[in-house]
């Protein structure tokens, strides 16, 4: 198999190969062809001896090659170095934003927050800090705020109590009212009337008396009339207890009204509640008129009595003019 020797290098490579297998020269239209013994022995003459592959040799070789329209080695080679020095810039430019981003993400989402840094105190000084000294205050420059009462104004001239026991809070304002002096009142006849520390005055007994009010060296007087009403208890007087004697009616019986009679004349309940039925004839009891004498001992309705208290009373039924009684007795 025929071989090319680079014009570079001096490699002999297959002539199937379209450039050198070391340097990447391409295979020149009219290449030198040798056996493998040929190729082997100029290799190495041109390794020893530096002759037709001397670096002089190489460079001149080159330089014709370009100006034949070839493409040199060296020339692609820088090529390739410009393509590969774009593409790590690039891969690099690609990492550096990678990085920047999950940094971004990982101290914004992820990092623990720091706490704020907390205020620390200055540190202290070898210079002792100056010390604020209030001016002394010497006696007799302040003077001091007189409280003491001027005034007293009472609003009630006169108090009149109707009552016993009635009582009138007498309104006295003092000027100032925030005066350091103490409110008094005294009552000048307590048979009358007495008046409390808070100038509440009370009613004892007809009459009139003084309400004096102190304070300080101001005093106000106040008027009080007490017309109390005589008050009178009735006498008591005992009920009369006697209850008035009822008289039977005396029964007159028409004709018309033959059958019309009570079943007793005389009735007598022991308990409360107790009834009994008087009529059990053939007249409509409805027609017949029924009265009690005290309804406190006993009731009827048509005809029915009913004992309600202890006591003695008559019950009537009249009937077309004809009048009957009945005596209803509650011992209970």
């Amino acid at each position: 198999m025929s071989k090319v020797i680079c014009e570079i290098c001096g490699t002999a490579y297959p002539d199937t190969e379209n450039e050198c297998p070391v340097c990447g020269f391409e295979k020149p239209e009219a290449a030198e062809f040798t056996t493998e013994d040929t190729a082997a022995a100029a290799v190495t003459s041109a390794a020893v001896k530096g002759g037709r592959f001397s670096k002089g040799n190489v460079s001149k070789k080159n330089t014709n090659t370009v100006r034949r329209g070839g493409t040199p080695a060296k020339r692609r080679n820088k090529k390739r170095s410009k393509s590969d020095v774009g593409l790590i810039v690039a891969i690099v430019v690609l990492l550096l934003a990678i990085a920047g981003t999950t940094g971004y993400i990982y101290f914004s989402y992820f990092a623990p927050q720091k706490a704020p840094a907390k205020d620390t105190l200055p540190v202290a000084t070898t210079t002792e800090p100056s010390v604020q000294t209030l001016p002394t205050q010497t006696q007799g420059t302040t003077e001091a705020i007189d409280l003491s009462c001027t005034g007293l104004t009472l609003y009630e001239e006169t108090v009149v109590l109707n009552e016993a026991g009635s009582q009138w809070l007498l309104n006295v304002v003092p000027t100032p009212a925030n005066t350091s002096d103490t409110v008094t009142y005294t009552s000048g006849d307590e048979s009358v009337a007495t008046v409390s520390d808070d100038g509440k005055i009370t009613a004892v007994a007809n009459g009139e008396t003084i309400i004096t009010i102190t304070c300080g060296s101001i005093s106000v007087e106040c008027k009080v009339v007490c017309q109390l009403a005589e008050v009178t208890e009735p006498e008591e007087t005992e009920p009369d207890e006697t209850e008035p004697e009822e008289t039977e009616p005396e029964e007159t019986v028409p004709q018309d009204a033959g059958n019309f009679k009570l079943r007793k004349v005389d009735i007598t309940f022991d308990a409360k509640g107790q009834t009994y039925n008087l009529y059990d004839g053939d007249i409509d009891v409805t027609k017949i008129v029924w009265t009690v004498g005290k309804s406190s001992v006993a009731t009827v309705k048509d005809g029915v009595v009913k004992a309600v208290g202890p006591g003695v009373t008559n019950v009537y039924a009249e009937y077309n003019g004809v009048k009957l009684s009945c005596v209803i007795r509650c011992d209970f």
